[in-house]
C-alpha cells in the first residue's frame, strides 16, 4: 500500500517601518541552516485488521535525494524525534512472520517534514495479498429520495483510518447502488448528500466489504448540522 502526504507551513514576516528607522537586509537563510534549526518529529499510527498480525517496525526512513542516509534506526517503535525537514521515503513492515507472498504487507509513502511541530501519519495495514481483478461490491439503498433537480443525490464511504480508501457514486433514481471496491475493513463514514448538502452520516464497520447492517439507509426529514 502507498501513501503519499505533502505538508508545509507558511509564515508570514512583519517589517518594522518608522522614519529614521534602519531595516537590516534580509537574511537568505540556506537549505543548510534551515535544517539545523528546525528539527521534526513524527509518530505512524497503523491500525492492524488481522488480529495475528504482528505489530509494526520502520523498516526504512530516508530522504528521496541520492545517497542520502538509512535513519530507520532513529526511530524508538513507530516514532521519532529531531529528524531534519525534508522529504522522506518510509517503508512500514510487520516484525515478523506474516501470510502471502513476502511483502504483502508492507506499507510504503513519502512525505513532507517542514516544522517544529509533531507529525502524526496513520496508516490501514492491508487485508493480505488480492489477485488482479479481485473486486468486493457494495451495495444498498437510500430513501426516500429528495425530489430531483440540477443537484446530484450522491453516496461517499471514506475510511476513517485510510485516507486513500474512498468510494462514491451517484444514486440511481429509486436511490440504489452498487460500488466495486478494493477490501474494505475497519470503520468507515458513510455520507449521503444531495450537492453540497448532506443528508445523513453515520459509522458502518466493515469486514473485507461486507458491513455489519444491511445499507438499507432512511434519510431523516430534518438534516443533520
Amino acid at each position: 500500500m502507498t501513501t503519499t502526504i505533502r505538508l508545509a507551513i507558511a509564515g508570514a514576516a512583519i517589517l518594522p517601518l518608522a522614519i529614521g528607522l534602519q531595516v537590516p537586509e534580509p537574511r537568505h537563510e540556506t537549505r543548510r541552516e534551515f535544517r539545523s534549526w528546525v528539527p521534526a518529529a513524527i509518530e505512524f499510527y497503523v491500525v492492524e485488521r488481522l488480529p495475528a498480525l504482528p505489530k509494526y517496525r520502520v523498516k526504512s526512513f530516508r530522504e528521496t535525494n541520492a545517497n542520502s542516509p538509512e535513519m530507520a534506526g532513529r526511530f524508538n517503535g513507530l516514532a521519532a524525534q529531531e529528524l531534519p525537514c525534508g522529504e522522506y521515503n518510509y517503508v512500514l513492515t510487520p516484525d515478523g512472520p506474516t501470510p502471502g507472498p513476502l511483502g504483502s504487507f508492507d506499507l510504503y509513502g513519502r512525505l513532507l517534514l517542514c516544522g517544529s511541530f509533531p507529525y502524526w501519519v496513520t496508516l490501514q495495514a492491508p487485508v493480505g495479498y488480492v489477485g488482479d481483478g479481485a473486486y468486493f461490491p457494495i451495495s444498498g439503498r437510500v430513501a426516500p429520495m429528495p425530489a430531483a433537480d440540477s443537484d446530484p443525490v450522491w453516496i461517499r464511504f471514506q475510511h476513517v483510518v485510510d485516507a486513500a480508501q474512498i468510494f462514491q457514486m451517484k444514486l440511481g433514481a429509486d436511490g440504489t447502488f452498487w460500488i466495486p471496491t478494493q477490501p474494505l475493513t475497519g470503520n468507515v463514514l458513510v455520507m449521503v448528500c444531495h450537492g453540497q448538502d448532506v443528508l445523513f452520516h453515520e459509522v458502518v464497520h466493515f469486514s473485507a466489504s461486507v458491513p455489519d447492517h444491511p445499507l438499507e439507509i432512511r434519510l431523516p426529514k430534518t438534516p443533520p448540522r
